[in-house]
């Protein structure tokens, strides 16, 4: 009697023990509201140019930047510490890319089965991840590096110069060349010169490092080990383990009793009914309040987490556009150095573009921190103050955005205004010289004629000084066009053209003066000439005439040839003026000039023929020297035009050449957006098949009937990954010929890109027989989401009874309440263990049957399994409550519940 009685001592004492610790779920403490974190919105980014590698680097909501090598082939990492980013390089053949002393990401992985890419780099410890089959080359500064062979990597071709660590995540042994020396990776190993001396580095990156203890150490930094079973102890007193024992007293088995709980003499068994009908209904009474009370608060601080979470976001879109704002600036700033200081006015535009840019920069900065620190606030009140700061911030980026565009249209105002001036200045220096080209002609054949006639020789000595004027003013021309062309104002260049001009009609009066000196001159040979004379003369001017005809033809088949090409690459141009329609129009516009200058060649050409006519029938020799000085004079006019279609063909060949590289580049860019968008699709689509085929494979663990669909699930996903191995070789094909410059074939790219397409639905089809699968399986877990949740013993100890045959719950939830533990077992419904139901039976046929379970005496009681085996799965079934698993082991005598818990959670995640 006794021990009995101590027996109930000890077992009171053990529950009001327990009935003080915190509630608990499994070890983790379960909070009555929880505070839902806000995750920031992190985006991804592909650039192809580094301008556009420059501006993402500075965005603080992208976490991840791919690089795609194939339309620009050299890249420069603007120096700065990325840690929170991962650059993922897209390579091609022969592209280089460059990472600066002082410039860390969280990782770098390299993309693309190519033959030939380099990375050059100069800052220690960064980390880069081969994912494919690439060839490349390491060179730099940097004193090491860490180097990751990822799965599909394995056959990759690396050669570094400087020294790395080799880590092997493949299933094959790696190769490679490190500082000269062939060195062979393991799988699972890792390789590092002895000699290497690595550096502390605390800067994030990559996956982190998990201690082999993590998962046993407590919040203070202790190691700890749960002891689920604990200790048979051979008395009563060890109340406190979770193993069930078998004992010798009347009543209590283990852990717990059968039938009612002990109760103090002296109260009839009316009054201990009618104290424990109103223990309980006060207890459901609190329990109700309590439910209450937390149902409000978690209203409340769902409201406040909408709240916060709004001014978060707007936070969020006041940066985004603020960093559009500062994109544009910076564009608009980049427009105004492009004038290359042309005036000064231009350069103090310029740099005041610059000024405006980095302001609004700094602003969009400072906006993407206030994000944070709407996210860190304390309550939503403060979240929508750092919200407003944000858009203020963004506000102030467009205000600078204003002034970097006004700046560069101040700067390219200067930049036309001048180059006009100098268009003018050189056109009439030009001009200028063609005149004294003909200025120079008409005085040597005044003084030819003087040479013979002395009567003339006043003539010739007036165009001689003429002729010197005209040397003057061509002089003043081309000194005009070298100020106009270095003034540092557009004042001073318009001056310097209007100088230009200037020069340019005094010489042609001067000229004018030239050819009436030596007509005159003409007129004297003419009345002086006797009749051999004539005729020499006749037979000389003759020759002029019919070299001036030949010479206008030549031109004009020259010029005709040249209009031919103009027109050939005008027309070229105008297929691509969808993507470079300036160049198509400049190609246009030559040709157009062309056909202008062709005009007055053949104009010329009509002259000349209807010159020589005239020649053949005058009889003046005056009047012959006349004609045949109109014919020389078409003649030169013709040859100079000629000039000018040449230049107007090589312009709209130039502008033909500009079209097509662009047209390449847009093609190359259009087809490697495709791709990259049908990648991105398909890797939308795949990127949860993995955890799809877990979850088939998790639901048959619980659910028989789903044990079919894990053989399916496994070969639809071994058919994704055959289709997306296709995929990503076809990939590499239409990659390297985006690569090769010499062999570009527009309809052929878009044929493959087509087929990349057709390619990519077809993983895209094989993913979603994938994702069918997992949601037949699904469709066999019951809903359970309107039934009650059980609240397990609050210290994980769930001390079964044990009987020898049989094992079961009693008391052991009594800290949860006799009501719901009543509730719970007359609820019970089906019983199984291992996926083997059980049948409903009489406590008597515990100890005879197997494959039994009995509900008595307000305890749940189970036949022990045949055999000993190890981590056996109990699950319940019931009509209010959620089905619970108990993974049990068991011997003859004592029984020990490892865990337990809702036997559908999470299946349905």
């Amino acid at each position: 009697m006794k021990k009995f009685k101590k027996n109930i001592a000890t077992a009171m004492i053990a529950a009001m023990s327990l009935s003080i610790l915190p509630a608990q779920c499994f070890g983790e403490v379960t909070q009555a509201a929880t505070t839902k974190k806000i995750v920031a919105k992190r985006t991804e980014v592909t650039v192809s140019t580094n301008k556009g590698l420059k501006s993402v680097l500075k965005k603080k909501n992208v976490y991840k930047i791919v690089l795609n090598t194939v339309s620009a082939k050299n890249f420069r990492v603007p120096k700065g510490n990325y840690k929170d980013k991962i650059l993922v390089i897209n390579s091609s053949d022969k592209s280089k890319v460059y990472i600066p002393k002082g410039t860390k990401f969280k990782k770098i992985i390299y993309l693309g089965a190519v033959k030939n890419a380099k990375l050059i780099i100069d800052e220690t410890g960064n980390k880069i991840e081969i994912v494919s089959k690439t060839t490349l080359s390491i060179s730099g500064k940097a004193a090491y590096a860490d180097l990751i062979y990822r799965p599909g990597s394995e056959t990759a071709k690396v050669t570094s110069k400087i020294d790395l660590v080799v880590t092997n995540s493949t299933k094959k042994t790696v190769k490679l060349t490190v500082m000269g020396k062939k060195i062979s990776v393991k799988p699972g190993e890792t390789y590092a010169n002895s000699d290497l001396e690595i550096e502390d580095d605390e800067t994030a990156q990559g996956a982190a490092v998990f201690n082999k203890n993590d998962g046993d150490t407590s919040e203070n930094g202790e190691n700890v080990k749960n002891n689920d079973t604990g200790n048979v102890s051979s008395n009563t007193e060890n109340t406190s383990s979770n193993s069930g024992s078998t004992s010798g007293g009347t009543g209590y088995v283990g852990g717990g009793y059968y039938g009612l709980p002990y109760s103090p003499s002296g109260l009839s068994e009316e009054e201990k009914a009618a104290k424990k009908a109103e223990e309980e209904r006060r207890a459901e009474e609190e329990r109700k309040a309590e439910e209450e009370r937390k149902a409000e608060e978690e209203r409340k601080a769902e409201e406040e987490r909408v709240a916060k979470a709004a001014a978060v976001e707007e936070a969020d879109k006041a940066t985004v556009t603020a960093e559009d704002y500062a994109d544009e600036a910076e564009d608009y700033a980049d427009e105004a150095v492009e004038t290359d200081n042309i005036t000064d006015i231009a350069k103090i535009n310029a740099e005041n573009a610059e000024k405006a840019a980095e302001n609004a920069r700094r602003a969009a900065n400072e906006a993407a921190e206030l994000v944070e620190a709407a996210k860190n606030a304390l309550d939503s009140s403060k979240a929508k103050e750092f919200s407003e700061l944000a858009k203020a911030k963004a506000e102030v980026a467009k205000e600078e955005m204003n002034k970097a565009k006004a700046a560069r249209d101040e700067a390219k105002k200067e930049e036309k205004i001048k180059k006009e001036a100098i268009a003018r200045a050189k056109k009439a220096a030009e001009s200028a010289s063609l005149l004294l080209s003909a200025a120079k002609e008409y005085k040597d054949s005044a003084r030819e004629i003087a040479d013979k006639y002395p009567t003339a020789k006043d003539l010739a000595d007036k165009a001689e000084e003429e002729f010197n004027k005209v040397n003057e003013l061509v002089e003043k021309a081309n000194e005009a066009l070298s100020t106009a062309t270095n003034a540092r104002s557009v004042e001073a260049a318009i001056l310097a053209a209007d100088l230009a001009k200037r020069s340019e009609e005094a010489a042609s009066e001067a000229t004018k003066l030239v050819e009436t000196y030596m007509e005159d001159a003409y007129y004297i040979e003419a009345e002086e000439i006797d009749e051999e004379d004539e005729k020499y003369v006749r037979e000389k001017e003759g020759k002029k005439v019919e070299e001036a005809v030949e010479k206008v033809k030549n031109a004009l088949e020259t010029a005709k040839e040249y209009v031919n090409k103009a027109e050939e690459a005008a027309k070229a141009a105008e297929e691509g003026k969808d993507v470079a329609a300036t160049e198509a129009a400049a190609a246009k516009e030559a040709y157009e000039t062309a056909k202008e200058a062709l005009k007055e060649i053949e104009s010329a050409f009509e002259e000349v023929k209807k010159a020589y006519d005239t020649a053949q029938t005058t009889e003046n020799v005056y009047d012959l020297f006349k004609v045949v000085k109109d014919v020389v004079a078409a003649a030169n006019k013709a040859e100079t035009k000629v000039k000018e279609v040449k230049t107007a063909m090589d312009t709209a060949l130039a502008k033909k050449a500009e079209v097509d590289k662009l047209r390449r580049a847009a093609a190359k860019k259009a087809i490697g957006d495709e791709l990259a968008k049908q990648e991105n699709e398909v890797k939308t689509v795949i990127k949860d098949l993995d955890k799809a085929v877990a979850n088939v494979k998790k639901i048959a663990e619980v659910i028989t009937q789903a044990e079919e669909y894990v053989k399916e699930v496994d070969t639809a996903k071994n058919k994704v990954d055959e289709k997306q191995r296709e995929l990503e070789n076809l990939r590499d094909e239409i990659i390297n010929k985006l690569s090769d410059e010499n062999q570009f074939d527009e309809e052929a790219l878009k044929t493959a890109a087509n087929d990349f397409a057709k390619k990519a639905n077809e993983v895209k089809e094989a993913a979603e027989e994938v994702l069918a699968i997992r949601d037949k399986a699904r469709a066999l877990v019951p809903d359970e989401s309107g039934k009650k949740i059980l609240n397990l013993p609050n210290d994980n100890k769930y001390r079964p009874t044990d009987s020898g045959k049989y094992f079961g719950f009693g008391y052991s939830f009594y800290e949860n309440g006799y009501s719901e533990l009543n509730d719970w077992i007359s609820s019970i419904s089906e019983v199984y263990v291992d996926n083997i139901q059980y049948k409903k039976a009489s406590f008597s046929k515990l100890s005879k049957d197997q494959l039994v379970y009995s509900l008595m005496f307000n305890k749940f009681n189970v036949a022990k399994p045949i055999g000993k085996k190890d981590k056996m799965r109990l699950t319940i079934k019931s009509n209010t409550y959620k089905t619970y698993t108990f993974i049990f082991n068991c011997t003859q005598t004592s029984t020990d519940i490892l865990s337990a818990e809702e036997t559908y959670k999470g299946l349905l995640d």
